[in-house]
């Protein structure tokens, strides 16, 4: 169960970075259908929280279909990467940032806020609350935390985002000298990562193809067993009118030669 999670699962990411939301969810809902037959219980916790952490980009413009998601998580597990999903949306409005920081302050009072890279999640989010209320010095000491969480853990995606910002940081200091370094290292790691993404969704795309020929190699054979069923019935209809008809014939001729022996 545990390998047909992931194998969903992964399929499912794909999915969603290349915007096809509707096979994404179904892939997800495969994935948390064999989540639920995982034995081991803590392991089908983190694999049902993975799921939801990345179903809930499906639905960032439907408030409803998001919050419904973000309860589930907590649910499922109250995690400090879950807080701090809450905390980025009121971060992404800059409308109720004291929301944001109180469950920026959850996030970092959870069992999990020890794990280095969730460390670096949670970090992130800080550094992104600071910007908004434009303390950009707290900003840069947040995002210096949240790389060295990363850059232990080699998580070039999370690296990627970190430097962008930094760099984005730097500019709002008027530091144009430290911005332009950290848009070099973004670019370094974005131009890496674009390529290994474009190799995925060429294997994406791939099975998406060969999924609809599987589809339509189905329906021929349906069609064809639908076709077959109709000539078999027909035969048997034709064969049954013959028999009728024969024996009909055999029973006049038997008359006619009973009235051939009486006369």
């Amino acid at each position: 169960a545990l390998s047909q999670t992931r194998f969903y699962g992964e399929y499912a990411r794909i999915y969603t970075k290349l915007g096809l939301v509707e096979q994404s969810n179904d892939y997800f809902d495969k994935a948390l259908r064999y989540a639920g037959k995982i034995n081991d219980p803590n392991q089908q916790k983190f694999c049902v929280l993975y799921i939801y952490l990345w179903k809930r980009l499906n639905y960032l413009n439907q408030e409803d279909s998001l919050r419904a998601i973000e309860k589930k998580l907590i649910k499922v597990m109250p995690s400090a990467i879950t807080y701090s999903k809450i905390a980025d949306r009121f971060i992404e409005k800059k409308k109720q940032l004291d929301s944001a920081d109180y469950y920026l302050t959850k996030a970092m009072q959870t069992p999990d806020y020890a794990i280095v890279p969730v460390q670096g999640i949670v970090q992130f989010s800080y550094g992104n609350l600071f910007n908004a209320k434009k303390e950009y010095k707290n900003a840069l000491d947040a995002y210096q935390q949240s790389l060295s969480a990363f850059q232990k853990t080699e998580y070039r995606t999370q690296i990627r985002n970190v430097y962008d910002s930094i760099a984005s940081t730097y500019h709002y200091l008027d530091d144009p000298k430290m911005a332009n370094e950290y848009l070099k290292k973004y670019k370094a790691v974005n131009d890496t990562l674009k390529n290994e993404e474009k190799e995925a969704v060429t294997i994406a795309v791939n099975k998406l193809l060969q999924e609809e020929k599987q589809d339509k190699q189905k329906e021929k054979k349906q069609l064809y067993f639908i076709f077959a069923g109709c000539i078999v019935l027909l035969l048997l209809m034709v064969s049954g009118i013959l028999r009728m008809q024969r024996s009909k014939q055999l029973k006049k001729e038997s008359l006619l030669e009973e009235q051939t022996l009486e006369n």
